[in-house]
């Protein structure tokens, strides 16, 4: 009993991080959700995905029994956060007939959901370990934005262009490139899972 309710614990957190990313795939594509994307657009979101995902299985790879906080970060943005948002890419498209799909990096997208599905079969941090760096993770990535006008007045921008994305009725904050690429506030603070790997150590 024990095992199930871990086991749909981590579900449940696989579940709120997707949610996660989705939102911030919403506002960074200026509130634009997936099922407005035209196949085109589908179609490269998928192919971004995949590169995403992929460098963040190479995180895990190269830091695994090595660097345990990068191991521990790579299995978060791995498992719980790039590739579920990758599913839910394809899920959509796997709703449309889409005739033609030339451009789809099929062989790097298959290689990308085997490496992620290694990864989450081999985690070797404790359950609680895992929700606790993913909620930490999730949080840190949607500190991006905020819904609060006057505490984005005071972000300073260093150079960047300001703007604001409606979703659902709410407005977002954020910063972005010249390239309309989402990008981090001078008070943006890092994500820290040292202690988590420590207390695991001991």
């Amino acid at each position: 009993i024990i095992l199930k309710m871990e086991n749909q614990d981590l579900l449940d957190l696989k579940q709120y991080a997707l949610q996660s990313a989705i939102l911030f795939n919403i506002i960074a594509h200026n509130g634009k959700k997936v099922e407005y994307y035209s196949n085109e657009e589908l179609i490269e979101a998928i192919n971004l995905q995949v590169n995403i995902t992929m460098e963040e299985n190479l995180e895990f790879f190269e830091n695994v029994e090595i660097d345990l906080v990068e191991e521990l970060d790579g299995i978060v943005d791995s498992v719980y956060y790039t590739a579920p948002y990758l599913e839910y890419l394809i899920k959509e498209f796997n709703t449309r007939d889409i005739k033609e799909a030339d451009n789809l990096l099929l062989k790097r997208l298959q290689l990308t959901r085997t490496l992620s599905s290694y990864i989450e079969e081999n985690v070797s941090f404790s359950d609680k370990v895992v929700i606790e760096a993913t909620n930490r993770i999730v949080e840190n990535n949607m500190s991006k934005f905020t819904k609060d006008s006057n505490a984005f007045a005071d972000w300073k921008d260093g150079g960047m262009i300001r703007k604001s994305v409606e979703v659902d009725g709410e407005y977002y904050y954020l910063l972005v490139d010249k390239n309309g690429k989402v990008k981090k506030h001078l008070y943006f603070k890092g994500v820290s899972l040292e202690d988590l790997v420590n207390n695991e150590q001991e």
